[in-house]
Parts: structure tokens; sequence; C-alpha cells
């Protein structure tokens, strides 16, 4: 639908050279008739698209919910078109996505479970390109991005390293995230195709200005992959509030497991009413365990 909204209003250059090759009073060109038919077919097509979108946007719901049941901490790719988010969401999640060099490449969010060298959970979305100056008419069709990338509690932002407009992509996407009011999200910045700066830019500093700071990766060769792993999870642990004391009991051997799989552990000492556990948890997962909070004397 975001191409055919993209199109739509472009469709007339394209039979421009129609327009004068029938000519006479009272007659229309092949190329007039042909531009309104192709309007009408986008018309109806995007129609068509609308009428699902709103299906679909029940049923994205129905899972976003679930996930959110489960308080997995959940990381968005965002960044510009081509990137390299797809290529990086697969080097990631060794998952085989659609990766293309071209404009929305990526036409839906998709979402999968990572589980960091410490052993912590998240879920890691991939989302659809930003592109500048993105028509009003097409913030519908990118409105599953948006929803993707505000229940995140982690963004990454990919950027082409090897661009030459890196500084204005960066900066469009930065716009954009403040205009949806999710400038103040937690974001790690990514410069990607860092193999290709030598090529490209073989003076430039690929970190300077706006990327400083950056996380210089490939995530086509899997360089610096282990650097972002290491990252996310210092500024997980980061959103992390004080540990917390939880008493477990001995037949609840679940919640205990879970306690260590989606928490850092410090120590765990085993009463006649339990196992007492003293951990950070993901304030998603403080609540979760809510009734086994105690009070350690």
């Amino acid at each position: 639908m975001a191409q055919l909204e993209y199109l739509l209003p472009r469709l007339v250059g394209a039979w421009a050279h129609l327009k004068k090759s029938q000519g006479g009073i009272g007659f229309r060109g092949p190329g007039e008739t042909q531009l309104e038919v192709d309007r009408r077919r986008a018309r109806e097509r995007i129609a068509f698209l609308k009428k699902n979108l709103k299906r679909v946007a029940v049923s994205r719901e129905i899972h976003r919910a679930k996930r959110q049941s489960v308080p997995i901490p959940t990381v968005s790719l965002i960044g510009y078109t081509n990137a390299g988010k797809s290529t990086l969401f697969n080097c990631l999640l060794q998952a085989h996505e659609f990766a293309e060099n071209k404009l929305f490449a990526t036409l839906d969010p998709k979402t999968k479970k990572l589980r960091l060298p410490s052993g912590l959970n998240i879920l890691v979305s991939d989302t659809v390109g930003f592109i500048r100056n993105l028509p009003h008419q097409l913030i519908e069709s990118f409105k599953s991005t948006f929803e993707e990338v505000g229940d995140s509690e982690l963004l990454i932002h990919v950027i082409d390293a090897s661009h030459p407009d890196r500084a204005q992509q960066t900066e469009t996407v930065e716009r954009i995230l403040s205009e949806l009011d999710l400038a103040e999200k937690p974001v790690i910045k990514v410069l990607n195709k860092i193999d290709l700066v030598n090529v490209h830019h073989p003076q430039g500093n690929p970190s300077s200005g706006t990327s400083q700071g950056a996380i210089e990766i490939s995530a086509l060769n899997g360089l610096g992959i282990d650097r972002l792993l290491a990252k996310i999870e210092e500024v997980l642990s980061g959103m992390y509030d004080k540990p917390v004391h939880l008493l477990i009991p001995h037949h609840q051997g679940k919640i205990l497991s879970e306690v260590f799989t989606h928490g850092r552990v410090i120590s765990t000492e085993n009463t006649d009413d339990g196992t007492l556990v003293l951990a950070h948890l993901p304030p998603k997962w403080q609540n979760l365990f809510a009734d086994y909070r105690h009070t350690h004397t």
C-alpha cells in the first residue's frame, strides 16, 4: 500500500508521452485513457489493502498483547531505508528474512527471540526503513512499524556508514522519532557496512558528527557483532531497578527458572519456606513476580 500511495500521484509522467498521440476534437489519446485505468486500478487496490489492514491490525494487536504478557525486553532495529536492518536482523538471529537494497524491501515488522551471551532473552524486531519527507498519506502504511518502535525498551539505530548522505539520513530518522514522541527512548547507534567505508570514503571518519560514539559493524560479515551484543546487555541492565528479594516456594520451580532466565541473579538462599533470591529484574518481570516479593531482614 505504501508503494501504491507513493506512486499514484506520479502516474501522470509515466504516460505523458502518449497524450498527443491521438488528436482531434472530442477524442482522447490512448495515454490519457491508460492513465485513468491505472489510477482506477491503483485506487481499487489501495481501498482493498486498507480494508485488509484493519483486519491485520486486530491480529497484530493480539500478537502484541501476547508478547507483552510474557514480559521479555523488546529491541527494535530502526534506520533509514537500505541501511542494512534486515541484514543485521538475519545476522543476530541466524535468520533468512528477505533483505535487498531497494525502497521498502521490508514491508512489515518481524520479531524473533534472541538469547544474549549472559543468558538474558530479548525480542528483536526488524522494522520498515524510514525515508526523508515521508508523505502524510503514507503514515498509515507504516503504522505497524511506529507501534512496534513505541513498545520497545531499546532502539538500535542502524546507519549506513558508506552512504554519502549518512548525516542527513541520521537526522531524518531522529526527527521522525521526535515527531512520534519517541525521542526519549534509549538508542544505540550502529554504523553498518563499515567494511565499505574505505572503498567509498577513504579519507572519512565514519564515527564523526551525528554518528559519534556509534558501534562500528558489518552485518554482512559479522564484524563488531560481539561489541553490539555487549552494548545491548549493558543498556538493558542499566534499566533494571535496584535488586529485589523474591521468596519462591519450593514447588514453584518453574518460577525460579524464569527468574534465572530473565534476570541477573546475585544470590540464592534455601529456607524452610522456599528459595530466597536476590536478583536484578526488568520492570516488566518485577510486576509479574510482585506476589513473590519478600522483605528481607
